[in-house]
């Protein structure tokens, strides 16, 4: 699997960067657009995200067929992903305090034909290329100062340091797909 180090500097940290190791899933439909998820009620509007999240106990690809599960009702089997891109995470909020997060990204090599939005998400989208990448800009786009408080980790975080994170991972991650599908 391809590793690529990321650096950011943030304002506090979000819940996913308090987690560890990720797991986030390269979907495709019949007509080659990318599903992605959204929680309207949580998320700024128009951002959609991989589906995918935290790997708790099991490794990345167990996790992927758990999340593929909860996020889509979708059932799928280990063989039917292949290996991405690890992306190590390095965060150092304004006091200082560095976090070291892993998001392992797969790809789910069947196309989808079903999926429909399942427990952690409220909305799956299906994205053209065009709208993937206006989805990336969207992600860049959210303005500093976009605060919101965070159960998770009892603090209150900026949405821009979580559109830059997100940013660069969706914007790399197809990249290293499309290549890896030529």
């Amino acid at each position: 699997m391809d590793k690529i180090a990321l650096k950011f500097n943030i304002y506090k940290p979000f819940g996913n960067l308090i987690r560890p190791k990720h797991v986030y899933i390269f979907v495709r439909d019949i007509d080659n657009k990318t599903l992605l998820g959204s929680k309207p009620r949580f998320y700024p509007a128009k951002l959609y995200r991989f589906l995918g999240g935290g790997l708790d106990d099991l490794d990345y690809k167990s996790a992927a067929i758990k999340e593929m599960k909860e996020e889509t009702y979708v059932e799928t089997l280990n063989k039917d992903y292949i290996d991405v891109v690890k992306f190590d995470i390095n965060a150092i909020d304004i006091d200082k305090k560095e976090y070291e997060v892993e998001y392992y990204i797969v790809l789910y090599i069947p196309k989808i034909e079903n999926a429909r939005a399942g427990d952690d998400v409220e909305e799956i989208v299906h994205l053209t290329e065009e709208q993937y990448f206006e989805n990336i800009k969207n992600w860049y786009n959210v303005p500093k100062g976009t605060f919101i408080s965070d159960n998770e980790t009892n603090t209150r975080f900026d949405w821009y340091d979580y559109g830059q994170i997100y940013g660069k991972v969706h914007e790399l991650s197809y990249k290293i797909v499309m290549e890896k599908l030529t």
